[in-house]
């Protein structure tokens, strides 16, 4: 067993559920094209500690359909967000079922091999203490565990995103002029943190990866934050992005990222700015597992379908 606490033959999930969620996580066909394995080796020794944030614990409630609060844009420079009220949205988002808890047993290959589109590398910076780990997972079971000594820079201390600031800052307080409900919900208040603020504006995210949109993610207590980042501020553009729609996206993040839904509350940042102009532009996604809070969705980015609450189209 690895002192880190992670073993092999966990699900993807019960890792997070542990230590919480990587802050960044690579798919293994991005690096190496259509490459496979064959196999799959014990990674090196750890020590003790917990990611930032601590274990995940929550409740597993459960979430289902609730209001949604809809902020059209986001913001962005000259331009103020819609919001309003609607339902019906979340049915494959929220109708996913928990993986069983019991872990599945790691198969060894040496026949034919699995596809690196289904892997990843999590990566853990800092955990344990004085330690970099890195956890691949395959095919939502973790293959190995690697933990070496700190490399690296440390962590920035200035914000690589000072521009998304006030527009954030516009962007909560619409939220909750708008829907009271949701700005009083406990979680609300850890999002609208200095804490978690300067952590959004502070982090290095990278475009859309092999097509896709793709995330940094944090966790904070029973908050998850994620944060993407896109160079347009063009909602269409950015729906390129989002194939099957931003609610199939998100849903593949939370996978991607071992989230449960309904363990923890979500809120995604989509961080956008124009480089030829410098125009920025801010999108926010807040999905809660507490039932009957509403849930801000990013209007402009979602599919007709998704607006109207209809079936949502296959990736």
């Amino acid at each position: 067993m690895s002192t880190t606490g992670i073993q092999q033959g966990m699900t993807g999930e019960e890792v997070t559920d542990l230590i919480g969620p990587p802050l960044d996580s690579l798919r293994m066909d991005l690096m190496f094209g259509g490459a496979s394995v064959s196999g799959f080796v014990s990674g090196g020794p750890g020590g003790d500690g917990l990611a930032d944030g601590g274990p995940a614990g929550g409740s597993r409630t459960g979430v289902g359909p609730a209001d949604v609060g809809r902020t059209g844009g986001g913001e962005s420079a000259g331009r103020p967000a819609r919001t309003g009220r609607g339902r019906g949205l979340f049915g494959r988002l929220f109708g996913r079922r928990e993986a069983a808890s019991a872990p599945h047993p790691v198969v060894v290959r040496s026949g034919p091999p699995a596809s690196f589109s289904s892997s990843f590398n999590w990566f853990y910076p800092g955990f344990p203490e004085g330690q970099d780990t890195i956890v691949t997972v395959t095919r939502g079971i973790v293959t190995e565990i690697v933990s070496r000594p700190c490399g690296g820079a440390p962590p920035p201390t200035e914000r690589a995103n000072p521009w998304a600031a006030d527009l954030m800052a516009r962007h909560i307080a619409r939220v909750e002029r708008d829907l009271p409900d949701l700005a009083s919900h406990a979680n609300w208040s850890v999002l609208t943190s200095d804490e978690v603020h300067e952590q959004v504006l502070r982090v290095h995210t990278s475009g859309p990866e092999g097509g896709q949109v793709a995330c940094k993610v944090r966790r904070f207590g029973d908050l998850d934050v994620l944060v993407s980042s896109f160079d347009t501020i063009d909602p269409a553009v950015i729906r390129d992005h989002l194939p099957g729609g931003y609610i199939a996206q998100l849903d593949r993040l939370l996978k991607e990222y071992g989230i449960r839904v309904g363990s923890t509350d979500i809120a995604h940042w989509i961080l956008c700015r124009d480089p030829g102009t410098g125009t920025p532009g801010v999108h926010l996604a807040y999905v809660t597992r507490v039932k009957g809070v509403p849930v801000v969705m990013p209007w402009d980015l979602l599919t007709p379908e998704e607006q109207k609450g209809g079936r949502l189209r296959s990736t």
